[in-house]
């Protein structure tokens, strides 16, 4: 039996009783905020140490939340559980960021980029306008805040998925050659 909840009230994204129990290859996770959706998916891939892609929709929403520690989802996972996540820009590759738990700090309090990644930050439209773009160890996509703004648009190639209860834009789809690679949209 799948539980959707930790028992502390928290989104379960557990691999043996909880949402990523399901093999569905698509989650959607709605809520309101500060209910855990990120923080819960996060957390899951500091744990397995997965690699991931964290996907915001536009270049304009990655950048944000990358420019500021205030901004940024790792922020409470840090705190939490005394890490260091931090993004560290791509060089020749605007708009996208590796992420990386920094061990250490140079004297001017900025992370030293650890020797190994554990994702990539960026945003849909910067993915799907980069040719050739290969992540083929990346088994978990987190499509985050992925909700239209009033004030923004639908970019081409955005594709509608409908029914009755919502619409849904996918703007391309995952493929991987060798295992199958899961999203979760929060």
């Amino acid at each position: 039996m799948i539980k959707l909840y930790t028992d502390e009230g928290w989104p379960n994204f557990s691999e043996k009783d909880g949402i990523l129990s399901t093999g569905a290859p698509i989650i959607f996770i709605w809520g309101g905020r500060g209910t855990g959706k990120t923080y819960g998916a996060l957390k899951h891939v500091h744990q397995t140490e997965e690699e991931f892609l964290y996907l915001r929709r536009t270049p304009q929403q990655a950048e944000l939340i990358c420019a500021s520690p205030s901004m940024w989802p790792w922020s409470p996972l840090n705190d939490d559980l005394q890490t260091h996540y931090a993004p560290f820009k791509l060089p020749k590759i605007a708009g996208l960021y590796e992420v990386g738990n920094a061990g250490a700090y140079t004297d001017t309090g900025a992370p030293i980029k650890p020797a190994k990644m554990s994702g990539v930050v960026g945003s849909v439209v910067t993915l799907a306008r980069t040719r050739g773009f290969s992540s083929p160890h990346t088994n978990i996509i987190i499509l985050d805040e992925y909700q239209k703004e009033e004030s923004d648009y639908y970019r081409r190639g955005e594709g509608q998925l409908q029914n009755e209860r919502f619409t849904l834009q996918l703007p391309f789809c995952c493929y991987t050659s060798e295992r199958s690679c899961r999203w979760q949209v929060l």
